[in-house]
């Protein structure tokens, strides 16, 4: 199958979830998207740096990463398909950011170029029923709602979703850099509607790991609790 191709060499790497899971289980997930909010919501939420650094960690979806790195904050772990941009990605691998890398099939391309460039900080994940070798397929659609997934598969006891309002239509920030040739941008809405019911199958589904919405401009998903960014990190810390 050609969409193993770029991946057979993570048949001989070691999994690195085992040591991400003893890393961050049991803390809160901050899930920052790269919704039109998300400049507002990382201000907010580098103003409470003291409340939250050490006691959670930060989850970043691509496009959304030169944003965080330009505060001198180190994401985490990133979640990516590849198609942000590509400097900050090296740069938060460099420094130890954990990335999640997507592979489907529009992005065999960028796969095979930009890999070999990433180090050995990698996780792949893709969207078939039987991934090989520890090839992962934690669920979700684009790199908002499948970081979200990848918080819980991290072990994580609570999310808090920041940048993701899914019913906004596409922002710029998402937008810098994308061939918008033929209805790329109508395309990519609806895109964001099937991640916002993905995030709702996730809180069905698992219950017991609360997912809340505290972005500055809401989500759009039904049924998630909304707090205040503040009211949420004291709360899910405590």
């Amino acid at each position: 199958m050609a969409l193993d191709l770029p991946l057979e060499a993570f048949r001989y790497r070691p999994c690195l979830l085992p040591d991400a899971r003893r890393k961050f289980g049991g803390k809160v997930a901050i899930v920052i998207g790269a919704s039109e909010s998300v400049l507002r919501d990382l201000e907010h939420l580098f103003s409470l740096q003291t409340l939250w650094e050490g006691r959670a960690f930060l989850v970043v979806a691509d496009t959304a990463t030169p944003l965080v790195l330009s505060r001198g904050i180190v994401p985490d772990v990133v979640v990516t398909d590849l198609d942000g941009p590509v400097d900050a990605l090296l740069r938060a691998s460099r420094s130890g950011s954990l990335l999640f890398v997507h592979a489907h099939g529009d992005n065999i391309g960028a796969l095979r170029e930009t890999l070999p460039l990433l180090g050995d900080r990698i996780e792949p994940t893709t969207q078939v029923p039987r991934p090989v070798g520890h090839v992962h397929n934690f669920g979700g659609f684009t790199d908002g709602d499948r970081a979200a997934y990848v918080s819980v598969a991290l072990g994580a006891r609570a999310v808090v979703l920041l940048g993701m309002c899914l019913t906004c239509g596409v922002s710029r920030l998402s937008s810098i850099g994308k061939s918008k040739s033929g209805n790329w941008e109508e395309r990519k809405s609806r895109k964001l509607l099937v991640a916002a019911r993905t995030l709702k199958k996730l809180a069905e589904w698992r219950r017991d790991v609360p997912i809340v919405d505290a972005g500055s401009m809401p989500s759009g998903v039904e049924g998630l609790p909304t707090m205040g960014l503040d009211e949420a990190l004291r709360e899910l810390l405590q």
